[in-house]
C-alpha cells in the first residue's frame, strides 16, 4: 500500500489540526533533544561499572 501526496498532505493537515504549531514545536525539541542524549550515550564508555570500582578503590587507598 503506498501513501500518495494527497493522503500524506491530507495526514499532515489533521495532525496540525489536532496538535497546534506550539505543541508540534515542543515536540520536535524533546525528540531532537532525546535524540542528541542518545547519541551523547553511545559514546559514553560502555564498561562504566569499572570507572566506577576504580574510583572506590582510589577512595580505599586513601583511607
Amino acid at each position: 500500500m503506498r501513501f500518495g501526496i494527497w493522503e500524506i498532505l491530507v495526514i499532515v493537515v489533521i495532525i496540525v489540526l489536532l496538535f497546534n504549531g506550539k505543541r508540534l514545536a515542543r515536540l520536535g525539541q524533546a525528540f531532537r533533544r532525546s535524540k542528541t542524549e542518545y547519541k551523547e550515550g553511545l559514546e559514553e564508555p560502555v564498561d562504566v561499572e569499572f570507572r566506577n570500582l576504580s574510583k572506590d578503590e582510589e577512595k580505599a587507598k586513601q583511607r
